[in-house]
Order: structure tokens, then C-alpha cells, then sequence
């Protein structure tokens, strides 16, 4: 089921709707306005029909601002070598240059269909220039309005974020079983659930810059903190699979981190701030200070590595502390409360 439902996303059927019903308006409306070359609106229309509310006002805006300028240097290329492809050899150099100076590639295609209408006609008298003008704003127009509805990501979102979680609880309560094992053969299933992680991390990434570009009056960046805040704890997870696959014995202070990391795994989740699961990780640490120094190479080896697992596990919980103190207060009461 959750197969079909990510299909669906990523076939994103809603917008191919849009698309061919847009563009039919746009193109209606046009003709019954008896405005010239009407199916150009239907054109701008698809052009203007994004992934995103914020992606579609992002370009309709880049391309109303270009149109003034294509019209500009049209003008001049027209005035300078007469209506002919000369002129617009001329044209598509000078305004091809000023998009990419200007970062207006959006608008290149566009602008310049709307610009070949001067072409055809032989004129940029004012009443083709506010015939375009009219192609123009019926096109974006329609776009604008065929998007402004956007289903949200916010139930994805939060499943994937439960399946997410689940993961990395599995991901921990396994290290911390193989740390108790001297023979770590098995350690190829943790490696397939950090695949597996990286790539609901990836899904996720996706589903939350949508949304927070879907959602124009309210802010939803709180979910890009997360996946950033899981992204970066995802890195550590890396670097604690490489450590715990060097150790070679069983020390007694590696049950110690065994059962710590065990507790880290059930007590895993997005409202727990890690404050105490610290506390717990300098109490291990000032333990271990205490203990007898190693009397052999693989002793001191082994205990050198437990230590790197430490600073792994602190470094887990650290970036989970800062992601809880830079929340805001609405940020908790919309999405924790």
C-alpha cells in the first residue's frame, strides 16, 4: 500500500490534471477574449504550472519582469536590422545573455514565443504589444490559480517520520547487541537498515521542502530541521558501525556502553531533548576514568575504541540537544503539543 502511495506521488497525477485542464482554460479564455494566438496562453499556462505554490509565484514573477525586458532589446533588434531572422539571431543573443546574467533562464523560452509573435505580424505597435501582454497574464494567471491547490505532505510526513524512528531504534538496539558479541559477522544486517535509513532520509528530504513550499502563510521548515537533525545522526550511526566492528573483545566496560546504547534505542523519539540521556554519558564517562588502565595492547585497543563509541554516542545526542534548543516556542506547541 505504502509502495502505491509513494507511486503516486512520484507519478504526481494532480499535476498532470492541472496541466491539461489549465491549458484548455487558458486557451478558452483567450479566444473568447479574441485575443491573437490564444493557444499560446494554454502554452504559458503549462510553462507556469511547478512542482510547488512558492516554485510557480518564483517563476511567473521571473518571467512578467522578463517580458519587459525582451520586449526592450525585440525593439531594438527590430528597429536596428527590420523584421527579418537577422533580428532575431540579434534578439535571442542579447536576451539569452541577460537571463543568464540575471539567473532568468526561466523565462527564455517563454518570452521569446511571445516576442516571434512581433515577428510574424511585422509590427510592435502598442496594440500587439498589449495583445501579448494579455497572453501573458491570462497565462500565468491560470497557473497560479490551477496550483493554488496543493495536498499536503504533513501525513507522509509524519509516517515516514514513525518509520523513520523505528528504524533507528532497530539500528541501536543491534549495536548494542553486537558490542556483546565477540564475533561480528552479523553486522551486515545493521548495514542494510542504515541503506534502508538513508534511503526513507532521501523520500523524506523530498516530502519536506514540498511542503514547506506548499505552505505559503504558515511555516513549516520545522520538518527540514528534522530530516537535517536525522541526516546528521545518520552520519554518526555511520562512523559507530565502523568503531564497533573494530573491536575484537568483550571488555567489561563495553556491557557498560552495551546497555547504554540499549537505553538510548528505547527511549529513542522525537519529543525525547537528550538532556537526560547526557546526563547518563558523562556519569559512563567519569566511570570509566575510574577504572584499572589496561595491562595488554589489545586491552588498551579495545578501551580506546569504547571511548571513540563514547564520543560517537555524545556527539548522537549533542546534535539532537541543538536541534530541541534552536526550536521555537510555536515550533513546540504546533508540533510536539
Amino acid at each position: 500500500m505504502k509502495s502505491k502511495q509513494y507511486f503516486f506521488h512520484q507519478l504526481n497525477l494532480l499535476k498532470v490534471l492541472k496541466i491539461a485542464l489549465g491549458a484548455l482554460i487558458a486557451s478558452f479564455l483567450a479566444d473568447w477574449l479574441s485575443i491573437a494566438y490564444s493557444t499560446s496562453a494554454g502554452v504559458i499556462t503549462i510553462l507556469s504550472i511547478q512542482n510547488t505554490k512558492r516554485e510557480t509565484l518564483l517563476v511567473v514573477g521571473k518571467r512578467i519582469g522578463a517580458f519587459f525586458l525582451a520586449c526592450f532589446l525585440a525593439y531594438f533588434s527590430f528597429s536596428l536590422l527590420g523584421y527579418n531572422v537577422m533580428a532575431i539571431g540579434l534578439f535571442l543573443l542579447l536576451f539569452a545573455l541577460v537571463c543568464n546574467l540575471f539567473s532568468l533562464q526561466d523565462a527564455l523560452v517563454m518570452d521569446t514565443v511571445l516576442m516571434l509573435h512581433f515577428y510574424a505580424e511585422q509590427s510592435m505597435s502598442f496594440s500587439w504589444i498589449k495583445n501579448e501582454l494579455f497572453l501573458l497574464f491570462i497565462g500565468t494567471g491560470v497557473g497560479v490559480l490551477m496550483n493554488a491547490y496543493m495536498p499536503g505532505n504533513v501525513k507522509i510526513i509524519r509516517e515516514n517520520q514513525r518509520e523513520l524512528e523505528v528504524t533507528i531504534r532497530e539500528i541501536l538496539h543491534q549495536m548494542s547487541a553486537l558490542i556483546r558479541k565477540k564475533d561480528k559477522d552479523c553486522l551486515e544486517g545493521v548495514l542494510e537498515l542504515l541503506k534502508m535509513l538513508d534511503d526513507k532520509l532521501n523520500k523524506m528530504t523530498i516530502w519536506a521542502y514540498e511542503e514547506h513550499d506548499n505552505t505559503l502563510m504558515s511555516d513549516n521548515r520545522y520538518f527540514i530541521k528534522y530530516v537535517e537533525l536525522r541526516k546528521n545522526q545518520s552520519f554518526v550511526l555511520k562512523k559507530l558501525y565502523k568503531n564497533i566492528h573494530l573491536l575484537d573483545t568483550v571488555p567489561t566496560q563495553a556491557i557498560l556502553v552495551a546497555d547504554y546504547i540499549e537505553t538510548i534505542s528505547q527511549t529513542f523519539h522525537e519529543h525525547n531533548n537528550g538532556e537526560k540521556l547526557k546526563r547518563q554519558l558523562e556519569s559512563i564517562q567519569e566511570k570509566m576514568k575510574g577504572e584499572l588502565l589496561p595491562t595488554t595492547r589489545t586491552e588498551f585497543e579495545n578501551r580506546a575504541i569504547l571511548y571513540r563509541i563514547l564520543y560517537d554516542l555524545e556527539e548522537f545526542l549533542q546534535l539532537k540537544i541543538q536541534f530541541v534548543t534552536a526550536l521555537t516556542e510555536k515550533e513546540i506547541q504546533r508540533f510536539w503539543k
